[in-house]
């Protein structure tokens, strides 16, 4: 088809914008099945991730919040509410700690890390702000730390032992395995990290005890800790937020779905004739 400007038009459906497309025309009926679809799909599937996420047996025992260096000891920090079956992951956690800031990110020196000696003058752009070490050397300067930057210096070194109390009054050890763990994401401003697997299932009514060597400090940056023992399920760790969002969503649907319902029912608009809103082929 030539155009207007005289200009040679190229050929077929593509160039001249007349490719076949689904136009959906909004009738009420239309608007009512599409949320009663979603409705009747997210309430479901909503309830079921939300008895996933209650099913998983959490104990979470907070312990001290202070500059680290000592040892605490947390006697029956919970009671196992239900049995916790094997396996049983042990975490730890760290509030108001943000392993994603740029900050903490930047700070560490590469070339440092590849073997190279480098003065404090030159890594004070890359390390800061901990370029330094606590102990002077012989001179009363500061020792250069190798290696420097937050985080080559935050290796979270605190130490756990998990004591389970018999029917007797005796604590017996539970054992664990560190192999077959990986690290987990941080999320909003808690990091937790798996620790260990206990491959022993922990009985209802079981008193823990947690031995704690306590070393890292978190008083600086206005931080807390806790040890986490919990249970998965088929989507992991607990989360009722999931859950809670489906369902919202689907109640939202349902709700608007009545509500068209009730209004197409009670004081219905007759819609005009749909032939001319489709354009005709030329």
């Amino acid at each position: 088809m030539p155009s207007t400007d005289g200009s040679k038009s190229l050929p077929g459906s593509l160039y001249n914008q007349r490719l076949q497309a689904w136009h959906p025309i909004l009738t009420p009926t239309w608007v009512i099945v599409a949320f009663a679809i979603v409705a009747a799909i997210f309430i479901p599937v909503g309830i079921w991730l939300k008895g996933e996420s209650d099913g998983v047996q959490e104990v979470v025992c907070k312990y001290s919040s202070g500059q680290g260096s000592s040892a605490c000891l947390i006697n029956g920090c919970n009671r196992v509410e239900k049995e916790m079956a094997a396996p049983v992951y042990l975490y730890y956690e760290l509030d108001n700690f943000y392993q994603n800031h740029r900050r903490y990110v930047k700070s560490r020196s590469d070339s440092q890390l590849r073997g190279e000696i480098l003065s404090a003058s030159s890594l004070s752009s890359d390390c800061d702000p901990l370029i330094y070490g606590d102990i002077p050397n012989s001179k009363g300067e500061l020792r250069v730390l190798h290696p420097c930057g937050l985080i080559a210096n935050s290796y979270f070194n605190d130490t756990f032992a998990l004591r389970a109390a018999q029917h007797d009054g005796n604590n017996v050890p539970v054992s664990w395995s560190e192999s077959g763990i990986s690290w987990a994401t941080d999320r909003l401003n808690k990091f937790k990290a798996l620790y260990a697997r206990i491959d022993t299932t922990l009985k209802a009514n079981t008193r823990l005890s947690i031995d704690i060597g306590e070393n890292f400090p978190v008083k600086q940056f206005g931080g807390a800790k806790s040890v986490v023992i919990s249970t998965l399920s088929i989507l992991g760790g607990k989360n009722d937020f999931l859950g809670i969002a489906y369902i919202a969503v689907g109640a939202v649907c349902a709700a608007m779905a009545v509500a068209f319902l009730i209004k197409e029912c009670t004081c219905p608009r007759r819609p005009g004739d749909l032939k001319y809103l489709r354009l005709s082929a030329r």
